[in-house]
């Protein structure tokens, strides 16, 4: 069983696509265990399949279009692990039960 660290950083997904020049297969796609996925493209041409996470997976089946909006309630965390594997990049909808610092001082 994986465990997982803290997240360390958080982007919205704005700043993460443009920041980092991103072009997208604008479909969700699954993997051969069912774990969808959208597959980004840098401008080396170089694709990275960046995966949901658990809590928001089924919310995004194989097919899904993705169009203008989809991504307005998407954050992109940075996963580490306890382990050796590499950090990944997860998207995540946000809507568990918590709320920004920020809009405790709003």
């Amino acid at each position: 069983m994986e465990k997982q660290k803290e997240v360390l950083v958080s982007k919205s997904a704005k700043e993460f696509i443009l920041g980092n020049k991103l072009d997208l297969v604008p479909t969700v796609r699954t993997n051969e265990n069912g774990y969808p996925f959208i597959t980004f493209v840098d401008k080396a041409n170089v694709a990275n399949n960046i995966y949901f996470g658990k809590t928001c997976a089924e919310e995004f089946p194989e097919g899904t279009d993705i169009k203008p909006g989809f991504f307005n309630d998407i954050q992109f965390v940075l996963v580490t692990y306890e382990d050796d594997r590499e950090p990944q990049w997860k998207m995540t909808n946000n809507k568990g039960p918590r709320v920004t610092g920020e809009s405790m001082f709003a």
